[in-house]
Parts: C-alpha cells; sequence; structure tokens
C-alpha cells in the first residue's frame, strides 16, 4: 500500500486492466497506430509483408531507435514517446500509448522490436501480467556488437493468431464497394487505413504500394467543395451534408490519419488536411474524434464563415446554395444574405383533377409540386416589387353563417344576437390554387428571408350558403395589407373588396380531415349554379382527401364511397358509372324498397345505351312486373 500511494499510479491494476481498456480492440485502429508512428519517425516508406498465416512484419525507413536501449524504454514506457523531429511533440502531442494497442490485444502473443543495436523480443501476456518481467526488460535486449547490421530504421514482427492477421490482410486490401457506397460510415469501416498517407509516405503491402486515392466524396475537390486555407492546412467545405446522414461531419485528415468528427449542430461537410500545427485537438488515446473545445469551435465558426462568405458574395446563386444558409443559420441568414426564397403559387388548372391533398402538395417541404413552382432566389432590396401570400385563405364570415353555427364557434355565439351581424375570420388551409386561377394575381409563396409584415393574407367573403357544401356566386376577395389588429372583426371593413371576373368560377376553400369521409370536411365552394355542385365534387373533392399510407386501398375506397353517397344526394335515383358489373347487384340495393332488396337475384337487368356506344344507366325488372331506372352520373 505504501509502495502504490508513493507511485501514485496502481501499475498492477494499469498494465492488467486499464491498458486494455484505452483501445477499441479493432484492427484498423492498430494499423492507424503503427502507421502514424512511422510517419512521427520521419519514414518516408512503410513495408507490410505476412511471412506466415500468423505473423507480419512491418519495416520502415523511419529514424528508428536512434539512442538505443534508451529510445526502447520510452517505447516501452506508457506516455513517453522519444522523436528526432522536436516540431512532432509541439504539433501532434504523442501520448506514448500507441505500440499499447498492439500488446493489450488479446489475438497478439508476442512482439519483436528489431532496429539498429536493438532487438527486443516481447510476451505481450506476460508483459501486461507479470511485473518482474517488465522490470527485467533490459536482460532481455539481445545486443548487436554491429548495430548497422540491424535494421537502420524500424522493423515490428508481430506473432499472433492466423484469424489476427488475416484481419490485416483483409484490412489493405481494396474494397470494390466501396465504389457504389456514398455514405461517410462506409468509408471509415471499409477504406485502407494507408490512404490518408499518400503525399507523406508510400506504403507497400506485399510488395505493391497502396495507391488508393481518397474518394472525391469525402476529400470535395473543387468545383465541388470550396477551397481554402485554415492555418496554414489545406481545407475544402462543402455547404451540404454528407449523403445519407444526418447532421455535419468534418474529416480531418491528421498528418496522415483520418479523424471523423460528427457534429449534428453544424450541417456541412468539410475535409481538412493537417500538416503544419495543431487546428484541432484529436481525442486520446487513438484519435477516435475531436475534443470539444475552442480550438474545434473556432474551427466550426470558421467553416460558417467561409460559406456565408462565399455564398452572399455570388451575384446569383444556385437556389439550393441560398437554402443551405437560411438552414445552417437561420438568423445569421436573415441578418446577412442579400438573397430570399420564393415559390411561384401555381393557378389550379381548370382541367386539374386532385387525387390528395398530399399528391396535390407533392412532398411537401420546398419542393415543385402542384401547388408552386421551383424555388427561385429574389435579392431583398427587390420585394417591394414581389408580391407574396401566405399559404391557405382566410374566409370572413357573417356570425350566422352555416359554417360558424355547425362549428367550435357555435358556443361563442350562442346568446349574442348582435354577433350575428358581424363577420369572424376562419383560416382554411386548402384552396389558394382556386383563387390564384380566379384572380390572375401573380403571387408567391414566402419559403426563406421574406419577413412577416411582407406577407399578404388572402380573403375571401362568400355568399350565403345553399347547403353545408355551396353558395350561388363567387362574393368577392381582397388582400391584406395591414398587420392583424386585436379585434379582428374589424378586418372585414378594412379589406379593400374586389369582384372576381365572370369566368373565374368555381373557387373553394376546404379543411384537411383525418377521416376517409367527405362529410368530415368543411368546405365552402362558390358556384354559378346549382347543377355545378356535382362537376365540381367528381373533379376536385379528391384535394380534401389524406390517404392513410399504410392501408393506402382501403383509405381510398371509403373516400370514393362517402364522395358516392354526397354525390347522390343531389342526383337521387344515380350512380357512378364505373361500378363492376359483377359489383352491380350490391350497389344498386340501396335504390329498392325494403321488400325488394332480398328479391335482388331474381332481377334482371337491362342497360339503357346514349349513344349506341356508352351506357347512360340500367333498369331492374322484377318477376311481379315492378320495375327501377337508375342513371349512371
Amino acid at each position: 500500500m505504501e509502495e502504490t500511494t508513493k507511485r501514485m499510479v496502481n501499475e498492477q491494476m494499469l498494465f492488467s486492466s486499464i491498458v486494455k481498456r484505452l483501445f477499441t480492440g479493432s484492427v484498423r485502429e492498430i494499423v492507424e497506430e503503427l502507421l502514424q508512428n512511422a510517419q512521427r519517425a520521419g519514414a518516408t516508406r512503410v513495408d507490410v509483408t505476412f511471412p506466415h498465416e500468423d505473423s507480419c512484419l512491418i519495416t520502415d525507413n523511419g529514424h528508428g531507435l536512434v539512442h538505443g536501449a534508451e529510445d526502447l524504454r520510452a517505447m516501452l514506457v506508457l506516455a513517453e514517446s522519444s522523436y528526432q523531429d522536436t516540431s512532432v511533440f509541439e504539433n501532434q502531442s504523442p501520448m506514448g500509448i500507441g505500440l499499447y494497442s498492439l500488446i493489450a490485444h488479446d489475438e497478439v502473443m508476442r512482439l519483436t522490436i528489431d532496429s539498429g543495436a536493438v532487438c527486443f523480443p516481447l510476451d505481450t501476456h506476460r508483459w501486461l501480467s507479470d511485473r518482474a518481467y517488465r522490470e527485467s526488460w533490459q536482460e532481455q535486449i539481445i545486443p548487436r556488437t554491429r548495430p548497422e547490421e540491424g535494421p537502420q530504421g524500424f522493423c515490428l514482427h508481430i506473432k499472433a493468431t492466423s484469424a489476427f492477421v488475416k484481419k490485416l490482410q483483409d484490412l489493405f486490401a481494396l474494397h470494390e464497394d466501396l465504389r457504389y457506397r456514398s455514405d461517410i460510415e462506409s468509408y471509415k469501416n471499409l477504406s485502407n487505413p494507408a490512404c490518408g498517407f499518400r503525399g507523406l509516405m508510400a506504403v507497400y503491402v506485399a510488395g505493391v504500394e497502396i495507391t488508393d486515392d481518397i474518394p472525391e466524396r469525402i476529400a470535395l475537390p473543387t468545383p465541388k467543395g470550396l477551397a481554402g486555407t485554415y492555418q496554414s492546412n489545406a481545407i475544402h467545405i462543402s455547404p451540404f451534408p454528407p449523403s445519407g446522414s444526418y447532421g455535419g461531419c468534418l474529416i480531418v485528415n491528421w498528418y496522415g490519419q483520418l479523424i471523423f468528427d460528427r457534429h449534428h449542430d453544424y450541417r456541412f461537410q468539410a475535409y481538412l488536411v493537417v500538416r503544419e500545427g495543431k487546428p484541432v485537438t484529436p481525442r486520446a488515446p487513438t484519435r477516435a474524434g475531436l475534443i470539444d473545445d475552442e480550438a474545434r469551435s473556432a474551427l466550426y465558426r470558421w467553416i460558417e464563415d467561409r460559406i456565408f462568405d462565399e455564398i452572399c458574395g455570388r451575384e446569383a446563386p444556385a437556389p439550393r446554395l441560398v437554402q443551405r444558409l437560411y438552414e445552417l443559420n437561420r438568423q445569421r441568414a436573415e441578418a446577412e444574405c442579400p438573397f430570399a426564397l420564393v415559390q411561384q403559387w401555381k393557378p389550379l388548372a381548370k382541367d386539374y383533377q386532385p387525387q390528395s391533398y398530399d399528391d396535390y402538395t407533392g412532398e411537401g417541404g420546398d419542393q415543385e409540386s402542384d401547388e408552386v413552382g421551383p424555388l427561385q432566389v429574389i435579392r431583398k432590396d427587390t420585394l417591394e416589387t414581389l408580391l407574396t401570400i401566405a399559404e391557405g385563405v382566410t374566409c370572413s364570415l357573417r356570425g350566422d353563417h352555416q359554417y360558424l353555427s355547425s362549428n367550435d364557434w357555435q358556443q361563442q355565439l350562442e346568446g349574442e344576437p348582435a354577433l350575428a351581424e358581424q363577420y369572424f375570420p376562419v383560416d382554411f388551409a386548402i384552396g389558394l390554387g382556386s383563387f390564384i386561377r380566379a384572380t390572375g394575381l401573380d403571387a408567391y409563396k414566402a419559403v426563406h428571408g421574406i419577413p412577416g409584415e411582407a406577407i399578404k393574407l388572402l380573403w375571401w367573403r362568400p355568399n350565403v350558403m345553399e347547403d353545408t357544401y355551396y353558395a350561388i356566386g363567387l362574393g368577392t376577395w381582397g388582400l391584406q395589407n395591414f398587420a392583424m389588429p386585436d379585434d379582428t372583426s374589424v378586418c372585414d371593413r378594412m379589406i379593400e373588396w374586389q369582384h372576381f371576373p365572370a369566368d373565374a368560377a368555381p373557387v373553394f376553400v376546404v379543411s384537411e380531415t383525418a377521416s376517409y369521409d367527405i362529410k368530415d370536411t368543411n368546405w365552402i365552394i362558390g358556384l354559378n349554379g346549382r347543377e355545378e355542385i356535382v362537376p365540381f365534387l367528381k373533379q376536385y373533392a379528391g384535394i380534401a382527401f389524406t390517404r392513410d399510407e399504410e392501408e393506402a386501398e382501403q383509405s381510398e375506397e371509403a373516400w370514393a364511397d362517402s364522395l358516392e353517397d354526397l354525390i347522390i344526394s343531389y342526383l337521387p335515383d344515380t350512380m357512378a358509372s364505373d361500378v363492376w358489373a359483377a359489383n352491380l347487384p350490391g350497389k344498386v340495393k340501396q335504390f329498392l324498397p325494403q321488400e325488394y332488396r332480398e328479391r335482388i337475384q331474381a332481377a334482371s337487368y337491362t342497360f339503357l345505351w346514349e349513344p349506341a356506344t356508352f351506357v347512360v344507366g340500367v333498369t331492374l325488372t322484377f318477376p311481379d312486373g315492378y320495375t327501377k331506372t337508375i342513371a349512371f352520373h
């Protein structure tokens, strides 16, 4: 206890247990440490050979153990190193534990270190478990009387299981499937660890030089990346995150070894080639990432500055580049970026038949769809020339409007007769496209960089409803160009109302529904006459439908049935013309008196044609002479 306290290190625990826990045990980690040691020793060439299935020989032409046993001691002592180049200590901060990634591996049995005057065999298991064996290390050195007969660089002979040696061989092999993989994680796990050292030293495996290049998706060469210099080191930057990755990634080529640092707060990618100084601080002990210190934060700030300077300084940047600025740092982009992003609202075409709201809006977000055009870049100093309109339509409805009496407004209006003559704003998410068509407005959706006060609302004051779905006549419309007052009921008097063109019908608004029944939606439809309601429903009703992707077929069928029921309510004794003959008996039952529904199988069918090639209906005839004619709509 006294000796342990004096040393301030529990050596037995350190070597028998803790050392192994410093490393992951991966072969890649070991090879990266050995190559890094060679680079620090000034090697220009490393040779890897496999004399036997259970052995590997790694040699380099670096300075080796220049000071013989003293350099060997520094290599074996934890947290001590010996390199001729003093800049290694200043820039790379070696921890002096790299060799232990190999010693601590369970599948490695024996090492032989051979350099100049020193040849030193080491039993890895005894070294970790036997203190006396460690302390007698000098006695185990096999001296050479003529140091020049030994390797002038550094030679490491590894004796291990054949499985371990096979992993080494596989690690240095070219992974063909990397050519077909685009994600960063695949490259990190499958790439040859020698790639990053190209330009620093040549690595040969079984006499063949490793010439694999770091792929473009990592190195980001110009013009794919933004080139620059950070603290005298080359850097390439992409404002976009790596493919298939959430968040950004900084890849640091740390004097040959690749360090992958993920950062969810910064959604870009960068490749920094460190050959001078210490611009970042790698994590210990094996540089598996970067320490989250001021050096790392300063680099990320610099990268963001570089991206903003590059994109903001362009005359006409691509929309996706401007979009990245707002995604990287919205607050900064709104303050500094001279560009904004918009999409043009598309008029709802006369012949357009939406299948669902999702189909109409496409993938949502900022993608072009049937609702909006592609992203467009505009300069903020030209905003006054652009009409931007918020999504949806605000309806100005009287307190006695049927919509208000059938919704949550009812409780607010009950017992207040005076409110029946006031107007209240009600927002609807769907229907703006019909107003863009009807009014002919050249209007845009604000995506990024448009101040809220510049975005107008489109208002509609519809006529009195004929039923729960439609009104005869289109009413009036207007744009809100004033701030929303606390008392929203005064808005109706502040809007400059305008009439629609004569050929503008139909216009409509509708709420979304979570069910698959059209009766659960809230419609206000402006038509020229009652005869237009069924054609309208057939063409446009699908825009309020939201498909259940897990039960797509069932939800579509339920919606179609509810729509058919609604149409029949306007056209009694009619049914859809697309019914299958096999389903006809089941469909026509609803049109028959109860006593004939049970006798449907006895009925005969006569199809009505007009003209001769077009079926317009069907007549059912029962044995007792009862007939029923049902028209197709």
